[in-house]
């Protein structure tokens, strides 16, 4: 059975640039204005499709799929079962990466993603913040350095929605030598 090809898809939209010595008119298709779009709020032409919020609450389409739905930080980590805080850091850094484009972020971008989900802030933001570093879902970019990334384990805890078995890694605690008392 022989069946026709799908047309390309058409540009329908215009792009207009303006500024000193550029002028710009063209017609591009979606997925390529899209992509500009992406690339002008600093994000990367393939970028995950999730919408971009800027400073003034408004929304601007981000990524490469088109998704027309403005995702807030809220919205999101009850999106992927983000319970736990760990899980939420984890889950604020997937997040600003694929809404902000940001490759790294700090400790307090990770602070404002709660205020601006309206989370309650972690009583303990460092051994909440060390949990998710030891459980190898956040890394450090370097030594000394104060950036972070979402490592590709903490990628995949936050695909799948945080329902993996976990394993509880614990320290041991230091046997003492038998002291030859009575208990033997």
């Amino acid at each position: 059975m022989h069946t026709e090809p799908e047309a390309a898809e058409k540009p329908s939209i215009t792009l207009s640039l303006k500024g000193e010595g550029l002028t710009v008119n063209t017609k591009l298709t979606k997925a390529v204005a899209l992509a500009v779009i992406n690339v002008a709020y600093g994000g990367a032409p393939n970028a995950p499709a999730l919408p971009r919020t800027d400073t003034a609450g408004q929304s601007a389409p981000g990524g490469g799929t088109g998704t027309d739905e403005q995702v807030t930080a809220g919205e999101y980590i009850e999106s992927v079962n983000a319970g736990s805080n760990p899980e939420k850091i984890t889950a604020f850094g997937v997040f600003l990466q694929d809404t902000r484009g940001q490759e790294n972020f700090t400790r307090e971008d990770i602070r404002g993603a709660f205020r601006a989900a309206h989370e309650p802030a972690p009583a303990n933001f460092g051994r909440d913040f060390r949990t998710a570093l030891s459980n190898r879902w956040v890394a450090s970019d370097g030594e000394n350095s104060d950036n972070y990334f979402v490592t590709s384990s903490g990628k995949k805890v936050v695909a799948d929605h945080f329902t993996a078995p976990r394993t509880r890694r614990t320290r041991r605690k230091a046997t003492r030598a038998s002291s030859g008392g009575d208990d033997d």
